[in-house]
């Protein structure tokens, strides 16, 4: 019951949000991710990864898909990395 609760507040909160605007830097999403691929090379869990992954996307194309640069998603880079 409190999670439906937290759901709305959320919800009320990136409805609010949308109607602003935010500058975000590269340099803010670079090191977002970086910090996300470390933490996925230190998680077990495939399904916790797989998360992890799906935000660094998004996060990622908060800046970079708007720039119309290339994009590498975290599984590219944690296949290349092993």
């Amino acid at each position: 019951m409190a999670e439906q609760f937290e759901d709305q507040d959320l919800e009320a909160r990136v409805t609010y949000n949308a109607d602003e605007y935010e500058e975000i830097t590269s340099d803010e999403v670079d090191r977002v991710i970086a910090a996300i691929e470390e933490l996925m090379q230190s998680v077990s869990s495939e399904n916790i990864r797989a998360h992890l992954s799906a935000a660094a996307d998004e996060i990622f194309s908060l800046v970079y898909d708007e720039m119309g640069e290339g994009f590498e998603s975290a599984d590219d880079v944690q296949t290349e990395a092993a």
